[in-house]
This record gives C-alpha cells, structure tokens and sequence, in this order.
C-alpha cells in the first residue's frame, strides 16, 4: 500500500513526501480587533490550543519546549504505521481542542496553504462546539465560542489528488479569533430579558431579582416579554409543561449554549409550542429523558406559522421512540446550523400555508446506536396535506443526515402529487433529486415518489455499488429516480431496468471536452451497462469493456415514446476479441424470442473509441422491426464498422467520426433501409471507411461510378447540409451487389 508521510509543525521532505507546517505552528496565533491573546504557549493563551486526553491525540499530538502543539503523522510517532495512505482519504478525529480563556466570545477559525489538509470539528462524540465534521478553514467556516467553550478538532488528509513525489508543506498556519465577528448564523443578540435560575432570587448578587427583566425560567420571561423582544437563556432549564410562545421575539441562549432537559413529567404533545409568526429559536443545547412515554413528542413545534427561524441549536433525543424533534408548520421556514442526534427535522404545509419558501441547510441529523429512539422515518421530510408541493421552493444544502431511513431526505405531497416549484434552483424533479445528493452529505433522497441514490466509493457509504444505487432508486419509485455516483473505479457490471437516470460527477460535460473533472469508471464486462428500460439514461461516465464479449453499452429495447439517453460519456474497449464489440448497441430484441419494442434513443456527446482489432462499431443499430428515432448528436467517434439499419428516423449532426486506429482503418457508419435519415454538419477525417447510404427510391447524386464525391451524395441530398470531409473523399460500388453507395475515404 503506498502512503504517504505528514508532519504537521516540524519536519523535513522524506521519502513517500511529508507535509509540514513549519516550527511556528499555532504560535502565529493572530488575534483582530478586540481579542486578547497570549503567544507564549498555547497552552496559557487566553485562546488556547490543548492536546485531548484521547487515543490519538496519545499517538499524534506532541507539546513543544515552549508548549506548542505538534501533530505528527509521518510514522515517527507513537502510532502504529508509517504515514497516510496514498491516493486516500484519511480522517483523524480528537486530536486538541481550542478553548477560549478569554474574557468574551470569539469566533476562531484556522487559514493554511493546502488543499489536501482540512482542520475540522471532530466527528467523535467528544462535546464540543460547532456542527459534527464542520469545516473549520476559513471565516465563513468559523465557529463562535464564548468564555469556557472549545471546539474539538480533528483533521481530513485528502491524498487523492496529490502525486507520490508531491509534498504536503504547509509554511504557515494561522488560528484567527474574533471577537466582534459572530460566526455564520450565530450572531447573538444583546437580551433584552435574561433567564437565569441561578441569579434570581440571589440577594447577595448584583443581578438579583430586583432587576424586573431577570426570570427563573424561560416561561415566566415569555408571558412578560414584549413583542419583537430578545429572550437570553443564561443558565440551565427544566421543561416540565409545554412553554408557549405567542408573540413574534427572539429566544437565544448567550454567554455559552445552556442546556435545556424536557423532564419526564411533560404532559404535552411539544415541549415549545410556537403560535405566533416571525419566532426565532436559537443557541440552545436540548435534550430529553425518560418521558416514561411511548409517544411521537416534538421539541418544537409550530402549526400555519410565517417567518419561523430555528437555528444553532444542538438536540438530543435520549426517548425511547423515534420522533421529529422540530415539527413546524408554515411558510418562509428557516432551520439552520442545527445538530440533531436520534430525532428527525419535519416541516409540514397546509391549505393555510399557500405558498412560499423554506431553507433547511447546514443541519447534521444523525441516529446513534444507542439502541433506543431514533429518526422517526426520514432525517429532513416536507410534506404537503391539502395545498400543491408546486406552490413551494425548497433551499436545501449543506446537511448532513447519517444511519435515517431510506431516503434520507423527502419531499413529497400528498394531496395532488405535485413536484416543487423548485429545489436550490432546480424545476426538473430529477435534477432536483440529483440537487439533493449533490448539495448534501446524505446517500439518499426522494421527491414525490421518485427516488434518489448516491453511491460513493469511500468507506461509510449506504451504496457501495452503483447496482445498488440504482435498484433503490428504482425502488417503489413512480419514475424520474436518479442514481448519482463519485468518482472512482466500480468493478461491475450495470443494469438500469426503471426508469432511473445514472448520473456520474461529469454529467453534463460532454466526452470529448477537456474541462472534466475525476471520472467515475465503469470497468465492466459485455455489457458493462445496459439500459432496459422507457426513459433509462446514463450521463457523465468512463464505461471500460473488456472487449472479449458483448457490447459496451447495450440498450436493447424500449418503448416508442420514451426515449433511452446515453450523454456525455467516455466509452473505452481495446482488448482482442471476436464477433462484433459495439461501444454502445441499440437493438430491438426479446430474449425469449419475441418481437422487442421499436427502441428510441438519444446518444450525445459521447466519446467512443472501439479498437479491437475485430469487426465492431462506435455506434451499431440493428436487428429486429424498426426502431423509431434515433438521434445521434455532437459524438467524437472512433470504431471498426458502425451500422444504421430499419431505422424510422435517424438524424446524425455535429459529429465527429475518424478511425480507431491504423489496426482498425474501417470506420463510421453503415446506413441501410432507413425511412428517414438526416446528416448535417458532421466532420468526416481519415480513412473512416464504409459509409452506405441505402435509399435506392431516389437516385439522384448516388453515382456508383466512382464520378461523384462524398459531398456530393450527403450534402446535396434532401436535408443534408453542412458535412466536411478530408481530401481524397470519393465514392466507390461496394461490390456487394445490393446496390448500395458506399463512401470511402482515403488516409490522411
């Protein structure tokens, strides 16, 4: 296995490489506007960086003569190995904490030079500050910690990209602390009412309960708070009867995340009932135990509100029953930056909610293996009763939903079946779906009966293989379901029998364009995909054949109507085989013998290359009654024979075609009894071989003579326009006697 070495704070280039901060790490501690910082030792600062008491932090984490902090992966450590793996991810979790020792809240985040290094908030169950796996690079990645608090840190070693003889050096590291800039969706306003148990009542302390606007609990400050007011929670609460809020204000936690315990005695369906509109929730640490009931009981909850927000809050379910811990009902929801353990997020609409937006993002929803309670259904849900999901838009990113049920997130409607208005600016509900995984850290998504499936090939993945993405997105699926995989190599072979679109990280890109990024590789045998299905569809892969049987890419039937799409593929056999091996086969015919349905298809945008020093073609469409349209557009097209033949309609534009190889020198297409063909502004080079054009209904400028050029059989034709050729282009009798123009085409 190869690995490679990292030295975070001190260390030379070895060698495998070693990545290295630099003997300053964490003393270039910088500090803006108001913080104080001490850079003798980190750990006295009044930001300080502390080792953890944990397993890695023992084998990692080094203090320094003059007590900076030094990670050590490069195998010259206590730990077991001798560096990071090569062409891997690697995460590394408890390693230090930051604490702010200060005097005031700071939001702290970390700036380096690397792509390949990620300092993060930890994904353990260490407590800490911010949301589970959070980025912490960068400002808009910060996290707010006031006096007392730490985030723990932990850190991602992203090799993928990174060659073997490249080095990981990082030259300067800097912890930044602020303490005038709230971190994103954390800004905490000044409390205009304060509860603390804790003061109240306490003569002796200057905030005693002399001061009207200091309350035991968050109740009491409700009913006396005035409209649009800022509630600040100071210290720990019970919530022993539901707490109502009716009236628009601001209920924030301040000078820390105070924890909130719903106590066995509640009695009621919510332990916060929000019954006005424009009701913020914020910075808060909730948790409930022991209900003694076997009940679906929401932490939240709010029915037909507007401008409800709830954000930065961190909930724990310790129920034994699987519940949504935020339920609301409304419009122009926001519900942030929230970390939600065995509980789910539900927002619900209904004929009072009209119509409007809701933004879910940046929440981590996770279910532990505690065995009790957990995720009641899905992680995130929205749902719809009696008014359309078309009257909505959706923003829903940057969450993360772990060990949910299938999908992880749902939007579904269930009065008229209607798909969103929009989701994160998507209206086609498979690029909707496609949206959700994309923008998400979930490996599963549904919108109104069509299913969603990730699959990626790092470990901890629902989906390990694309087959299995594709069958759950084809699970009890009314159509439209997508398949999305990441990059990487999937040693299988595919087959796409619903009507699911399988989507890789170039779908879009097209085959032959520089601009793609990593390529998710399907190396498979004959057929390494088949599309056996109305609508099927695959879209931004590198599909391998192993050129010993079969076609490539197979589709061997479908319906009239609905057309089967291969798009923006990279499509490779190079092995010596025998018989035909096609890059991709269109087909009509039934294994049992039957007569298969006429197939349609679109392939576009597809590079394909077929060089088997055998009989095959870049594209090959035959056998069985007559397919009904076949469109093949803006293709770079490399093969040994191609055929078109009982074809209803088959257009061919803006192609490429040119030889595989010097090996394999006869190359394009066979066109025979086809109704209809159409070829425009293709690009004909080389020696691309055998071109027949079978229409013997109509003669004119198709000479057998040898006289008239190749442009002059496909651009003077009836609809043809646009084709160039090589010099040397010329027509020749094929000599087999059907009557047939056959094109050839000289070297270059």
């Amino acid at each position: 296995m190869r690995r490679r070495k990292l030295l975070i704070s001190i260390g030379a280039l070895g060698a495998g490489g070693t990545a290295a901060f630099g003997t300053e790490a964490f003393t270039s501690v910088e500090a803006e506007r108001n913080v104080d910082v001490n850079v003798a030792g980190d750990q006295s600062a009044f930001v300080a960086i502390q080792p953890l008491e944990s397993s890695n932090a023992d084998k990692y984490v080094n203090i320094e003569d003059d007590d900076t902090i030094e990670l050590n992966l490069d195998g010259d450590n206590e730990g077991p190995g001798e560096g990071v793996n090569q062409d891997a991810i690697t995460k590394v979790e408890d390693l230090f904490r930051v604490v702010n020792q200060g005097s005031q809240t700071a939001s702290v985040f970390f700036e380096d030079e690397s792509d390949a290094v990620t300092f993060r908030v930890t994904q353990s169950t260490a407590e800490t500050s911010g949301s589970s796996g959070q980025s912490l690079e960068s400002a808009s990645n910060s996290v707010e910690l006031a006096v007392g608090e730490q985030v723990v840190v932990g850190l991602t070693i992203d090799t993928l990209d990174i060659g073997s003889g490249d080095p990981l050096i990082l030259d300067d590291v800097t912890l930044r602390a602020d303490a005038t800039a709230s971190a994103p969706g954390q800004s905490i306003p000044q409390p205009e009412y304060v509860v603390d148990s804790d003061v109240f009542g306490d003569s002796d302390n200057d905030d005693d309960n002399n001061n009207e606007n200091i309350f035991p609990t968050i109740s009491d400050a409700v009913s006396a708070a005035e409209s649009d007011a800022v509630i600040g929670v100071r210290s720990a609460q019970d919530i022993g009867s539901r707490i109502t809020i009716d009236k628009p204000l601001t209920l924030s936690g301040f000078e820390g995340k105070p924890p909130i315990d719903v106590t066995a005695s509640l009695s009621d369906d919510e332990a916060i009932a929000v019954e006005s509109d424009d009701v913020t929730i914020q910075n808060l640490d909730l948790s409930y135990n022991d209900l003694g009931r076997d009940d679906d009981i929401h932490l939240i909850s709010g029915i037909n509100r507007n401008g409800i927000t709830v954000r930065d809050l961190d909930i724990t379910s310790n129920a034994s029953f699987d519940t949504n811990a935020i339920d609301i009902r409304g419009v122009d929801l926001e519900i942030v930056d929230n970390t939600v353990t065995d509980a789910g997020i539900q927002v619900q609409h209904d004929s009072e909610s009209g119509g409007g937006s809701v933004t879910i993002s940046g929440n981590s929803v996770t279910e532990s293996d505690s065995g009790g309670g957990g995720i009641k259904d899905e992680g995130i849900v929205a749902f719809t009763n009696n008014t359309g999901l078309g009257n909505f838009s959706y923003t829903i990113e940057d969450n993360r939903v772990r060990d949910a049920g299938t999908p992880a997130i749902k939007l579904t409607d269930l009065s008229s079946q209607e798909s969103p208005q929009d989701v994160n600016g998507e209206s086609d509900k498979q690029d909707q779906i496609e949206a959700l995984l994309r923008d998400n850290d979930v490996f599963s998504a549904r919108i109104e009966g069509s299913n969603g499936a990730q699959v990626q090939t790092t470990s901890g993945s629902t989906f390990s293989t694309i087959q299995s993405a594709v069958d759950n997105a084809a699970a009890g699926s009314q159509g439209d379901g997508v398949a999305l995989a990441d990059s990487g190599t999937f040693t299988e072979s595919i087959t796409v029998d619903d009507d699911v679109s399988l989507r890789g990280p170039n779908a879009g890109t097209p085959g032959q364009d520089s601009a793609r990024g990593e390529e998710a590789i399907i190396d498979g045998g004959g057929p390494a995909v088949t599309l056996d299905a109305d609508k099927a569809e695959i879209d931004g892969f590198r599909v391998e054949g192993d050129g010993s049987s079969g076609d490539v890419i197979d589709i061997p039937e479908s319906g009239t109507s609905n057309i089967v799409r291969v798009k923006n593929n990279i499509v490779r056999t190079s092995a010596s085989g025998s018989g035909f091996i096609n890059g991709i086969e269109v087909v009509n015919s039934d294994p049992d013998g039957g007569v298969g349905k006429p197939a349609s298809a679109i392939i576009e945008g597809n590079d394909i290359k077929i060089d088997t020093g055998t009989k095959g073609a870049a594209i090959n469409a035959l056998s069985g009654p007559n397919h009904n349209t076949i469109t093949v557009r803006n293709n770079r097209l490399r093969g040994d024979i191609g055929g078109y033949r009982d074809i209803d309609t088959l257009t061919v534009e803006d192609n490429e075609i040119l030889p595989a190889s010097a090996a394999a020198p006869n190359s394009a297409m066979d066109v025979e009894g086809v109704e209809s063909a159409t070829f425009t502004d293709n690009t004909f080079r080389g020696d691309v071989g055998d071109l027949a054009y079978d229409d013997d209904s109509e003669s004119t400028g198709n000479s057998n003579t040898g006289a008239a050029t190749a442009t002059s059989v496909l651009n003077n034709k009836d609809g043809n326009s646009g084709n160039t050729f090589d010099p040397g282009a010329r027509v020749v009798n094929g000599g087999d006697g059907d009557g047939d123009d056959l094109i050839e085409f000289s070297n270059d």
